[in-house]
């Protein structure tokens, strides 16, 4: 699963072209990611890019006036990735880093459809991510002015919201590694930037969080167990209302415009799975929360199972820390579900 650590300023201090970030003195060795809260504090559009060092790929584009957004940025050996800002009105927060559970390709991969105007299409991710299959994929839609939104194959749902700016969202997959993707022009492209392959449970269908209350930190707890998670915000129309995500108790002022109509954030949960939330205007500006981290993959153990399993062993299991099922456990543990 992600690790999340007290945020870090880790805007460079060299604009207009790609600069190493070195974020080594605060990842674990064998990160893979660093997970970046974006800001915009100008009053117009602000361009940037993040990449891989030394890989290839420029998906320089706009993020919205006063606007926010998180994404994950490849990291190489050394924990270092570059960046790209117009100029000092953005800003880089390092919020956390992936491990094991993530992967990206050397450089963005262009995976948009051959037609998909007016409606979502089939987006095949499987030749691009090697032997170990995703669980769940990081695009970005690099825009031009029209709604976006992606969904693992299958599903029925769709939070779409306009965009012209530089969008990331993370959405699950099928068994086949297949994802659905819309936009409302056939100009729009579509990269897959990363994907996880454990430690992510992407929601079956998307759950509401919108806070009840206007511009006040609403608390929202995620399921139990979990560390963190993904959120989406969207609104109808082409404005951008202000919204965000925090860590529960962080004081953290993580509250700005969504990237005109539709926003990502991705924020680590406390020690009681719960976050909070913040939502300008609940009537207009709807909170999704897309995926949840988990220091284990979720599961469902039915009760026949155990009842029919016959001699029960103790088990070691590797997920960071480990733990041992001991047949007293069981017997003692009531209904499981």
């Amino acid at each position: 699963m992600p690790a999340f650590i007290t945020p870090v300023d880790v805007t460079p201090s060299t604009f207009g072209v790609y600069t190493d970030v070195d974020v080594s003195a605060h990842v674990a060795g064998g990160a893979t990611g660093a997970i970046l809260r974006v800001k915009n504090s100008a009053f117009s559009d602000r361009g940037y890019g993040l990449r891989r060092n030394g890989g290839g790929g420029d998906l320089y584009h706009d993020l919205n006036a006063e606007g926010h957004n998180w994404e994950v940025a490849p990291l190489d050996d050394g924990g270092v990735f570059e960046a790209r800002l117009q100029s000092a009105d953005l800003s880089l927060e390092l919020t956390g880093y992936t491990q094991g559970e993530a992967d990206f390709p050397t450089g963005p991969v262009d995976v948009t459809p051959g037609s998909w105007f007016g409606g979502f299409r089939d987006v095949d991710i499987s030749a691009h991510t090697g032997g170990d299959p995703a669980a769940a994929a990081l695009l970005l839609f690099r825009p031009i002015a029209t709604d976006v939104f992606a969904r693992a194959k299958g599903a029925s749902f769709d939070l779409n919201g306009f965009c012209d700016n530089r969008q990331p969202i993370l959405c699950g997959v099928d068994g086949s590694e297949v994802l659905q993707a819309r936009s409302g022009s056939s100009s729009q492209r579509l990269w897959l930037t990363g994907w996880f392959t454990s430690g992510v449970l992407v929601e079956s269908v998307p759950v509401d969080v919108t806070p009840g209350s206007s511009a006040t930190w609403t608390t929202h707890a995620l399921p139990a167990g979990a560390t963190g998670a993904v959120f989406w915000a969207v609104a109808p129309g082409s404005s951008p209302v202000l919204w965000g995500a925090r860590k529960k108790g962080s004081g953290l002022s993580w509250v700005a415009g969504s990237n005109q109509a539709v926003s990502l954030a991705i924020v680590e949960a406390d020690g009681n799975a719960e976050v909070e939330i913040w939502d300008d205007d609940p009537g207009d500006l709807k909170i999704y929360r897309l995926a949840t981290f988990a220091a284990v993959d979720d599961f469902t153990v039915e009760p026949e199972a155990i009842e029919s399993a016959g001699e029960v062993t103790a088990v070691e299991v590797d997920a960071g820390d480990d733990f041992a099922v001991t047949p007293e456990a069981i017997e003692s543990a009531g209904e499981v579900t």
